[in-house]
């Protein structure tokens, strides 16, 4: 399946291998809203401690690392 597609009057954004599942009323919208999810489930999830997560969690995780070349500072 496409990563973007147009259904009921908004665009979504997908990528399951992470769960995340965005959508706006414009592609942009959409692709921000994307960029604000991955931003979260990055600082709530890649930079936790394995001991505080579950073991979904952890390939989430592992998943996400593997997609990030760097960190750069803003």
């Amino acid at each position: 399946m496409a990563p973007y597609f147009y259904a009921d009057g908004l665009f979504y954004c997908r990528y399951e291998p992470l769960s995340i599942l965005s959508f706006g009323n414009t592609l942009e919208a959409a692709i921000r809203s994307f960029q604000e999810d991955f931003a979260m489930m990055w600082d709530s999830i890649a930079k936790a401690p394995d001991k505080s997560l579950s073991p979904e969690a952890k390939q989430v995780k592992i998943n996400m690392k593997a997609l990030v070349g760097a960190i750069v500072a803003e």
